[in-house]
């Protein structure tokens, strides 16, 4: 019962302060809600987003999966992506972004995944973590309303690097990657 009681008072008490500081709440929500299709954060990514004031930066988290069928077995992600939007213009009624650049990284969950040397393999056996990723990434947006779409071109470091020591085997189409997506703005800031 003491409980109980401690609990609807917490309650009580965390609804008044977020009642007299509703600002602060409001800060909190993120400025975009983002569903993705492939781009090296899984098969189908969602998160949220920030945006700086000025709209020249923003942050991103996103879970993603891989269904079994695509993959061996079932993979999930998360991602933590910072891109930079240097060029916006309005263009015929819509928000144009004509670059945006940035960089990603991305923790693969599972077993088969490492982020530091498996203990049954020797010292430096890997030279890359396979649970760990590092992107870059250029692309541009289209907005209309409160709706964006996007696309995004990327590779891993990993991918970079098999590719500038591997010139004559690999292509840089080996190594590139294409996602697009959709994000949501629901304007309640």
């Amino acid at each position: 019962m003491k409980q109980l009681l401690a609990t609807i008072i917490v309650f009580l008490a965390l609804a008044k302060l977020n009642a007299q500081h509703i600002s602060f709440g409001r800060a909190l929500l993120p400025d975009e809600i983002i569903l993705q299709y492939a781009g090296n954060s899984g098969w189908l990514s969602a998160g949220f987003g920030y945006e700086t004031k000025n709209q020249k930066f923003s942050g991103t988290v996103l879970y993603g999966f891989v269904p079994e069928g695509i993959s061996k077995q079932v993979i999930h992600s998360i991602t933590g992506k910072i891109a930079w939007h240097p060029l916006r213009r309005k263009i015929a009624g819509f928000d144009v972004e004509l670059i945006n650049t940035g960089l990603f990284l991305n923790y693969a969950f599972g077993e088969q995944y490492f982020a530091f040397d498996p203990p049954y393999y020797p010292y430096k056996y890997y030279d890359f973590p396979s649970a760990i990723n590092t992107a870059i990434f250029v692309g541009q947006s289209v907005g209309f309303h409160r709706w964006k779409l996007y696309y995004e071109l990327g590779s891993t470091g990993k991918e970079l690097i098999s590719y500038f020591g591997n010139t004559q085997t690999l292509k840089i189409t080996d190594v590139l990657t294409a996602g697009i997506g959709v994000k949501y703005q629901p304007g309640w800031k």
